[in-house]
């Protein structure tokens, strides 16, 4: 069987953008060379991308063009190295689905991240943290926040590899497996967030399919990005009610102040206020916050991202997010890419207290846009466009 060039770059580039060992040097000029390989490929071959991507597309290249200008702006070469990864997630899925490689692509990519993610859990158990930064412990692909994310990631993907999105939770016992594994590694790695996450994803496998349907609204995405993001900030009086100071205190063991969250809040405006328009750039936030608030970055997504990349980029990316949902909405295919919804979702609910709204999150919205070109309305592609 002969494997297609199109799924060999899809190996190399889950390598150069799902896999982060940043405690290894030498890695990160591996991820370097795999983005060179990547994007020459995706360069050469974009004439090959399905023509209903065009429009989503002009929108992409304005957004990374602004997040380009704003990280040269702020000397920030990982800011750069972020919107190439975007741009390579986005073309490389469009390719993917313009040859009708989806059911490939998911096998490819889950096979790769459980074979990760099993060993990442048995070094984890057998040796604990690998590295420890300050507060911070770093395992083989992580901390406990990333390595709690990409446990859900795990299940959430191989629910969408057997296409389950119907009216039981676990259609399998694999699927109960992966989930009681990544509540399992939460409660290992004590990361409060990624196991509260784990029960969020319950929740909205089970709503009904009209609801489903809703959260495909582009409009009803952005007011709950806006909820979520400036809830705790501008209704900080929340947390006071006698329920949440129980959950948070008495279930969780956490302070009233979220970690030092809502300190972080009063006081970073002033510091936004002084480069809005472009930001400080892309990973700079731990060392102009640490010393200011002894925080290592923002503490909320999109207040995050404003810091990174000033309000102009911002402004963009929440346009740009507006236009990804409203096409895929339009996709007669959609509902079946529910499981990658969910993720996008908890990205966006979790942006109130921590710092979802970056790559992984635009990562799950490019696999979302395989949507776009569903059996019914995708052109025949011949055998010679197979390489």
């Amino acid at each position: 069987m002969k494997i297609k060039t199109p799924l060999i770059i899809l190996f190399l580039l889950f390598h150069a953008i799902f896999i982060n060992i940043s405690y290894i040097n030498i890695y990160t000029r591996i991820t370097y060379v795999l983005l060179a390989i990547c994007g020459i490929y995706l360069v050469l071959n974009v004439r090959k991308i399905d023509k209903r991507y065009n429009k989503l597309n002009a929108y992409l290249f304005i957004f990374l063009f602004a997040q380009i200008v704003s990280s040269y702006m702020t000397h920030s070469i990982d800011g750069m190295i972020i919107a190439i990864k975007m741009f390579e997630a986005f073309f490389i899925v469009e390719l993917l689905a313009s040859k009708k490689l989806e059911k490939e692509s998911f096998n490819i990519i889950f096979y790769l991240l459980f074979f990760y993610i099993i060993i990442n859990d048995i070094s984890l158990i057998s040796s604990g943290a690998h590295l420890k930064y300050g507060y911070n412990e770093y395992y083989m692909l992580g901390n406990k926040f990333t390595i709690g994310l990409l446990h859900i990631e795990l299940y959430l993907l191989y629910m969408q590899k057997i296409k389950n999105l119907p009216k039981k939770i676990f259609k399998t016992f694999f699927e109960f497996l992966l989930f009681a594994l990544s509540i399992f590694i939460s409660i290992k790695v004590k990361c409060t967030t990624t196991l509260i996450c784990n029960f969020i994803v319950l929740l909205m496998l089970i709503l009904p399919k009209k609801i489903k349907e809703v959260l495909y609204n582009p409009k009803v995405f952005i007011i709950i990005l806006f909820v979520c993001s400036f809830i705790l900030i501008l209704y900080s009086q929340i947390l006071q009610t006698q329920f949440l100071q129980y959950i948070i205190v008495d279930v969780f063991k956490k302070n009233i102040s979220l970690t030092g969250r809502m300190n972080i809040y009063q006081y970073i405006m002033p510091v936004l206020k002084e480069k809005i328009i472009i930001g400080y750039g892309y990973g700079n936030s731990y060392s102009i916050l640490m010393p200011l608030f002894n925080a290592p970055n923002t503490q909320n997504g999109l207040l995050e991202y404003v810091f990174n990349y000033g309000i102009v980029v911002t402004i963009y990316m929440i346009f740009f997010l507006y236009k990804i949902i409203k096409n895929i909405n339009l996709s007669k295919d959609k509902i079946k890419y529910f499981s990658v919804l969910i993720f996008v979702y908890l990205l966006i609910f979790i942006s109130s207290v921590e710092i979802s709204i970056n790559l992984n999150l635009f990562l799950f919205l490019s696999i979302l846009t395989f949507s776009m070109v569903d059996k019914e309305t995708i052109k025949k592609t011949e055998e010679k466009n197979y390489e």
